[in-house]
């Protein structure tokens, strides 16, 4: 899994530009709804993506989010931790991120299939 693809995915799930997911500053990137949409994402990249080459990482690091996202790891690790902690206490929340999450799956999936890894070729996803 991509990173630009969660952020593609969060971005249009909360129908903010994709800019607010790395951009510093200039777009009012600071509003709660980008805020929070970015939170997300941070949240899903850190569950579904590994850092690529490092075998003792199950999920991908903190920096290493943060050089994609263009904020510090701390931001990232709080991001996280406040998607976690808010899919433990709303519904709604844990719902997108789980339509979220099944959209991403099955578009990783079909584009396995489709450029013909199911069958031994070599897969550019």
């Amino acid at each position: 899994m991509m990173i630009a693809d969660i952020q593609r995915a969060v971005a249009a799930a909360h129908e903010v530009p994709i800019e607010a997911m790395r951009e510093r500053d200039g777009l009012g990137t600071r509003s709660r709804e980008h805020a929070w949409a970015r939170q997300e994402a941070m949240f899903l990249c850190r569950e579904m993506c590994s850092d690529a080459g490092v075998k003792q990482y199950r999920r991908a690091s903190y920096p290493n989010l943060a050089k994609h996202f263009r904020r510090d790891h701390a931001t990232v690790i709080h991001g996280v931790r406040a998607v976690t902690k808010r899919i433990a206490s709303d519904a709604k929340v844990r719902r997108r991120i789980d339509v979220i999450s099944v959209g991403l799956l099955i578009h990783s999936c079909a584009t396995f299939v489709l450029i013909g890894g199911a069958d031994g070729q070599e897969v550019i996803s």
